[in-house]
């Protein structure tokens, strides 16, 4: 059951059925009971927790540069730039272990 977001009078927000192929376009203003009403885009809440950590399974345990270890000595990175810093500074110098 497709549910739209609309923000309506003084910022209120309410949802409102559509089928798929009759939804307003994001933006649009559509007329509920003599109210004006403005299709917002829904955004969906993302809890990313500042300690996660990413795993590679496919770099070799204990590749120097990484900021962050598994127990088990895998390459573990917190961001995508921290990835991009481990490939930089690592570019050719590794081979893979089996």
């Amino acid at each position: 059951m497709p549910l739209y977001t609309f923000s309506g009078p003084k910022g209120k927000e309410d949802t409102f059925f559509f089928t798929m192929d009759n939804a307003p376009r994001i933006g649009s203003v559509i007329e509920r009971k003599g109210t004006y009403w403005v299709r917002m885009p829904d955004i969906p809440n993302a809890c990313v927790r500042k300690d996660t950590h990413f795993v590679s399974n496919a770099l070799p345990r204990n590749a120097p540069g990484a900021k962050h270890y598994t127990d088990d000595g895998k390459p573990a990175f917190s961001t995508k730039s921290e990835v991009g810093e481990f490939i930089a500074r690592s570019e050719g110098d590794w081979v893979y272990d089996n």
